[in-house]
């Protein structure tokens, strides 16, 4: 290994070690109140209306940093939008800030490939969906993931920028498929804003019954995914043996 080869390797550790501490910090220091603001509806609203039309861009740039800072949640977030702004402006706001997150997410990775995203989701894990480079099975599988409630969206956003799939079809699968999750929660956070306990209560149970419903699909899918993988290395190790 030449001289350049090495620091370019040394350079290559310490710019995602930087990262790694850049979103702890950023989740502690700008993720943590920005929660526990939007967790309180009413101090959010007024805190909004405030600001007016910064209020607006603020918070875009909140939905925005959940999506890039993953282990930020986003649910108190749409709530909070819905209480706020009501149903739809808030709807609008929260899939603006996440179509910005995911194509800087996006982009990232395509700059900076496998190893930038093997910070976030294990090297098993990205060898392991292999349905993302068939370009058949590849969209729908997308579409699905980010339609159900309770899967991982935010690791399958870091992987999208490793395939072969442009940036706008992305962005327009995951914005039209985030629509009913995204609407559910601002509906709550608006029918609290409006005191409308029972609607909130009655949505909000809708949203958690289907959320648990796409957990166990999505658990069975990936049992399934991982015993084949598994029968297709044995096959791969009993004919290596044979040679």
């Amino acid at each position: 290994m030449s001289n350049y080869e090495k620091k370019r390797k040394i350079y290559t550790i310490i710019s995602f070690l930087l990262f790694i501490v850049f979103m702890i910090v950023v989740a502690v220091v700008v993720g943590k109140p920005m929660i526990k603001m939007a967790s309180n509806p009413e101090e959010f609203r007024k805190w909004v209306v405030s600001h007016g039309a910064l209020g607006w861009l603020a918070f875009v740039a909140m939905q925005f940093l959940q999506i890039v800072v993953a282990i930020i949640p986003g649910e108190p977030l749409e709530v909070a939008a819905g209480y706020a702004f009501s149903t739809i402006p808030g709807s609008l706001l929260c899939l603006i800030g996440a179509g910005l997150g995911s194509s800087f997410i996006f982009l990232l990775t395509k700059k900076l490939g496998h190893k930038f995203v093997e910070i976030i989701v294990s090297k098993e894990k990205i060898n392991s969906i292999r349905i993302l480079h068939d370009e058949k099975k590849r969209d729908f599988f997308i579409f699905v993931i980010f339609l159900i409630p309770g899967t991982p969206k935010d690791a399958l956003t870091y992987l999208a920028g490793l395939t072969t799939i442009p940036l706008k079809k992305f962005i327009i699968l995951t914005s039209i498929a985030r629509i009913p999750s995204v609407v559910s929660s601002t509906i709550v956070g608006d029918a609290l804003g409006l005191q409308q306990y029972k609607v909130a209560v009655i949505v909000y149970g809708i949203t958690i019954f289907f959320s648990i419903i796409g957990i166990i699909l999505y658990k069975k899918w990936e049992k399934r995914k991982e015993e084949k993988v598994r029968k297709i290395e044995e096959m791969d190790g009993a004919v290596e043996n044979t040679v």
